[in-house]
């Protein structure tokens, strides 16, 4: 086999060191890196798993990567061989297998773990074996957030190394718990309710920008200068549209079932969208998550609100939360920046 290779000279030090890179196959990409990225943003943007990116540019997780740097991206349909399936530690965790050859990853086996006091993504990946990386992958987890008490894990089998059958598992409902009949919604939401420490108060974030206050008073009026701030903090500017004051209401109202957690904004007003009748181009649409609440269980919670649009997005951080006459349900699997997607 031929071998190309990749030079990198360190001028101050003197030194030279050639670096082999295998050739690229069919249906493979090469990505040049530029300042700031990661090996976890590469991998997420092609669908690959760190571990694949890895493996295929013979690199460890931990390498750095420079600015100018080749990376052969693998073909996210070609998996590597299963290795044979063996019992996970402790193996406490309830297992779903899917039955059928109809079923997304017929024949995989994956675990739900419920996380308690002190459980980080390290202790879970060495009690059961698997890698971090394809626990995230499953579980549609970012490896940087701390892990919350009773949080849901799906841990993948052996068999599975990057996770994406136990992922396939999950977005077709299989780890949903409480599932009610047809398009009913769950009741996921419930252990995650808590009564707030100040009623009609918010705590609410976007990129380096904060705002905390009570956004309705005691009379149930919505208080001007929250409404002022929210506008701010949600991109609505004074010559354009302005938030609608019931999705104002609605963030309250979710903000105190969840116990006044800290509100993670995404979206808010925009002017851009795939969508040409998006309602955040009216100040009617909210994309967030919240702190501590899975996205399961924000969104079947918001599906229990009247007259609200909500979408759920499987492969991005948040849920949509929209103001209407009716109501209306979706599931997107675009990932960040992609068109609408309505099929996995």
């Amino acid at each position: 086999m031929r071998f190309r290779a990749l030079v990198f000279g360190f001028v101050a030090l003197g030194l030279v060191f050639v670096v082999p890179i295998a050739p690229v196959r069919a249906r493979e990409k090469v990505h040049v890196v530029y300042a700031g990225q990661r090996l976890g943003s590469i991998a997420h943007r092609y669908n690959v798993t760190v571990e694949e990116l890895c493996r295929r540019n013979g690199i460890r997780e931990t390498a750095p990567i420079r600015p100018g740097q080749r990376l052969i991206i693998p073909d996210p349909d070609s998996k590597p061989a299963d290795s044979k399936s063996q019992a996970s530690p402790g193996g406490v965790a309830p297992s779903v297998q899917a039955k059928s050859a109809n079923d997304p990853g017929a024949g995989a086996r994956a675990r739900v773990h419920v996380v308690t006091r002190g459980h980080t993504l390290t202790d879970i990946s060495h009690r059961y074996g698997v890698s971090i990386a394809a626990i995230c992958r499953a579980s549609g987890l970012n490896r940087d957030e701390p892990l919350d008490i009773g949080q849901i894990v799906i841990v993948p089998d052996k068999a599975d190394p990057d996770g994406d059958q136990a992922r396939r598992l999950r977005l077709a409902g299989h780890f949903d718990q409480d599932r009610g009949n047809g398009d009913s919604p769950s009741r996921s939401y419930v252990r995650y309710l808590k009564k707030p420490w100040r009623r009609g108060y918010v705590s609410l974030f976007r990129y380096n920008l904060k705002w905390k206050g009570y956004v309705v008073g005691a009379e149930g009026e919505l208080l001007g200068q929250a409404s002022t701030r929210i506008n701010w903090l949600l991109g609505a500017e004074e010559d354009g549209p302005r938030i609608d004051p019931r999705l104002i209401r609605l963030l309250a109202q979710v903000s105190d079932a969840f116990g006044g957690r800290d509100v993670r904004i995404v979206s808010g007003y925009r002017t851009r969208s795939w969508v040409s009748a998006s309602k955040h181009k009216e100040g009617a649409a909210l994309d967030f998550s919240i702190l501590g609440v899975p996205n399961e269980a924000l969104r079947d919670y918001l599906r229990t609100l009247p007259n609200v649009g909500v979408g759920y997005y499987p492969n991005s951080s948040f849920v949509h939360l929209d103001v209407r006459g009716g109501t209306a349900y979706w599931v997107d699997y675009a990932g960040p920046g992609e068109p609408p997607r309505k099929h996995p």
